[in-house]
């Protein structure tokens, strides 16, 4: 009846009020018209601290208002657990939470279950689990704290809550579950239809939540979950036994692990999937703070399998400590959107901000747009969309919009197809610290039929940026021989090709963008246009881009500009591009040269050096 008045009235009126939001009970006497005024009692519920006054009574005028000294310890509407727990911190109250859930079960409106209250204290427990029912009888349970610090169940040597089967409903909220240092999950829900965990903080230990079985919708939602002592031991967040379809909606929590002693000691994140391909843990992961998580090699900070149509939206990732902040598997439909990623720990090496793999089942459908991620150096890859298996693959990619800075490899696409976009990024202060090709952006092994899009990307480099992107029909694994159409248009690179060991040597080419087709998996069509370069601080010899003319089709582009040919006598030497375009054009193919001066140099060393040591 939260929020709801009762009024009996005749000549005057009694209105019994009960304000949720204040955690008072109101008793008000309305004065009929010859009375001089009302009266008004407030009744608080809840048992005092036994350190002070527990009634104090305050009177103004006609009002007289009775509460507790201490007012941490106003209870609400409810079977009231301090009705025989202590609530002092040190003796085991786990029966006495039993008996008031229990008793709650038939204590509300036509013997349905009433919450159960926990009003501000620190409740010693563990194991509390005989009374929520496993048979199809169960009932539904509501348990309710006075806010996070105030209401404190304290871990004794096990699981804190064991919730069996729930009717219809499990809620928790309003309370701090703390460890103790324990290494026993803290809530453990086996099955309920609807679950609801909110401002709920979890301290102290190192599961936090585990949740299995079929329940049809998990809410977690403005939970804390901090200071975890124990390491090691998995998620923080376990929803990886869920057996049937379910939603899962984690938002505005904030989660926090340690940074490991020793490699494989850190607590990761949240790890939701089923335990088929067939059904689908759809989840809704969004507006959350993920800070020091993960494994050193191992589990990260989100981690979601068999998760089709999932939307992780406007989180913020901070000093990861693992292989990756988000990692998607085996999963159709899913949207990766205006994320942040940043502070990537030092003792990572193989770390990927976003990963998307179809190792196991094949992946499609996948959105990964208006994210920032710093790579602050250290991290080798910003996003990468593969599988490690040819006989499994990614399709139907779209990455767009991102801010990617600082990374080894920016974005990593492999055995994927269909449709690929990468469209509009900003890519800045790429490293090339991986092997070669050092480049940005690589592309490789196109599956089947696929139409690439890569459009709109601004590369902007410093002083260890090499190449801005590979792209390599089959990069060395076997793949089917079917149509593939590339499409190159208005990218802008700035500055790259800054660093030292950027020579023919290493890349076997010194283009800024390299199309390699090959004679059994051929290029369909590459249409180039509207793309720009700047060389300021480029290594000498460096050019635009390059089309290996073994296993390209039709090649057409807008002139000798898109190959890195730049206009003025003072110019870096155009003769690559100028050979480039004439070599993409291929026999009684046309050439269109702007008006204007284009430096020529070398009459084409440079070029029989770069096609000689690269295998067409």
């Amino acid at each position: 009846m939260a929020g709801r008045d009762i009024v009996v009235t005749d000549q005057g009126s009694i209105v019994f009020k009960e304000e949720a939001d204040n955690q008072l009970t109101q008793v008000s006497l309305k004065a009929s018209a010859a009375m001089a005024s009302d009266f008004n009692i407030l009744l608080p519920v809840a048992k005092g601290d036994g350190s002070t006054q527990q009634v104090e009574a305050v009177t103004t005028g006609d009002n007289v208002v009775l509460s507790f000294a201490n007012v941490g310890n106003v209870g609400m509407a409810g079977y009231n657990v301090l009705k025989n727990a202590s609530g002092d911190g040190s003796t085991d109250d786990t029966n006495t939470i039993i008996t008031a859930i229990n008793n709650s079960e038939g204590a509300g409106l036509a013997s349905q279950p009433a919450r159960t209250i926990f009003p501000a204290a620190i409740y010693s427990a563990s194991g509390i689990s005989s009374c929520f029912e496993t048979s199809s009888s169960a009932k539904n349970y509501w348990l309710e704290g006075a806010g996070q610090t105030h209401t404190v169940i304290k871990g004794r040597s096990d699981v804190i809550l064991i919730a069996g089967r729930a009717e219809r409903t499990f809620v928790i909220k309003d309370m701090t579950l703390h460890g103790n240092a324990q290494t026993a999950v803290m809530l453990q829900i086996n099955s309920a239809p609807y679950i609801l965990i909110d401002n709920v903080e979890f301290r102290g230990g190192a599961k936090a939540i585990q949740i299995q079985g079929a329940p049809r919708v998990i809410v977690i939602k403005n939970c804390r979950f901090a200071d975890m002592t124990v390491a090691g031991v998995g998620p923080m967040i376990d929803l990886t036994g869920l057996t049937a379809d379910c939603t899962v909606i984690f938002e505005n929590n904030y989660v926090s692990g340690g940074t490991p002693s020793s490699a494989g000691a850190g607590t990761s994140g949240l790890q939701v999937s089923t335990d088929a391909s067939s059904k689908s843990a759809r989840c809704f992961i969004r507006g959350n703070h993920f800070d020091t998580l993960g494994k050193t090699s191992g589990e990260g900070s989100v981690k979601l399998l068999n998760a089709h149509d999932s939307i992780i939206s406007d989180n913020i990732f901070t000093n990861v400590v693992s292989d990756y902040a988000i990692k998607v598997s085996s999963s159709n439909g899913v949207k990766v959107v205006g994320n942040s990623v940043s502070q990537i720990a030092s003792n990572v090496a193989a770390y990927t901000a976003i990963e998307v793999d179809g190792d196991a089942t094949n992946c499609s459908g996948i959105e990964i747009s208006g994210n920032t991620l710093v790579g602050s150096g250290v991290a080798a890859y910003g996003i990468t969309c593969s599988s490690s298996s040819s006989s499994k693959h990614v399709q139907d990619i779209s990455i767009h919009d991102n801010d990617i800075e600082g990374y080894l490899m920016s974005i990593y696409l492999n055995h994927c197809k269909v449709q690929i976009g990468i469209e509009r990024n900003s890519i800045r202060g790429s490293l090339a610290g991986l092997s070669s090709p050092q480049v940005a952006i690589k592309v490789g092994n196109i599956i089947d039929a696929a139409n690439i899009a890569f459009e709109g990307n601004h590369f902007e480099g410093v002083a260890n940026s090499a190449g801005a992107f590979y792209f390599d029909r089959a990069d060395g694994s076997t793949q089917t021989a079917s149509k593939c159409h590339l499409s190159i248009k208005n990218n802008l690179c700035r500055s790259m090709g800054q660093k030292a060991s950027w020579t023919q040597a290493v890349d076997g080419d010194m283009a800024l963008i390299h199309v390699r087709g090959h004679a059994s998996y051929e290029i369909t069509t590459i249409h180039a246009s509207g793309n720009r370069y700047d060389f300021t601080s480029s290594v000498a010899g460096t050019y635009g881009m390059t089309i290996q003319p073994a296993g390209t089709g039709v090649c057409t582009f807008d002139s000798i500009m898109e190959f890195g040919a730049i206009n003025g006598s003072t110019s870096p030497d155009s003769t690559m591009a100028i050979a480039r375009a004439q070599l993409a054009a291929g026999a009684g193919g046309e050439i269109h040269v702007p008006t204007g001066t284009f430096k020529v140099n070398d009459r084409g060393a440079a070029l029989r050096a770069s096609t000689s040591s690269v295998a067409a």
